[in-house]
């Protein structure tokens, strides 16, 4: 299947939640061993496990829209990835421990 992408621009739409973070990135990852390019293109305004369905559906998503923002998203190397992997699995790690909620961009940790 990795073949598919031999060569291709790739861009991964997550969902909204760290585990979709996180395969997202493992995705990329291998994806980027064949592919020209590779993106992890993480929706706007999106609740905690929502996904491109919703997205469409809620904000009314075109395609257009779509294309504007996977064309603003950077590109990824082999260290960007690394660093987001490294940092996604602390933060699921951490979760385990304690309770971690994820507002957007922000983050609150309490013990539990």
């Amino acid at each position: 299947m990795i073949e598919l992408f031999r060569g291709q621009d790739a861009i991964i739409i997550p969902d909204n939640d760290l585990p979709g973070m996180e395969q997202a990135y493992t995705l990329a990852k291998i994806i980027l061993q064949v592919a020209s390019t590779v993106k992890v293109l993480k929706l706007p305004n999106l609740r905690i496990k929502q996904d491109l369905e919703e997205w469409i559906a809620l904000h009314t998503g075109t395609k257009t829209e779509l294309l504007d923002l996977a064309e603003s998203t950077a590109s990824l190397d082999e260290t960007g990835i690394r660093i987001k992997l490294d940092r996604l699995r602390t933060m699921v790690e951490m979760n385990k421990e304690l309770s971690f909620h994820q507002s957007g961009e922000n983050f609150r940790i309490t013990r539990e």
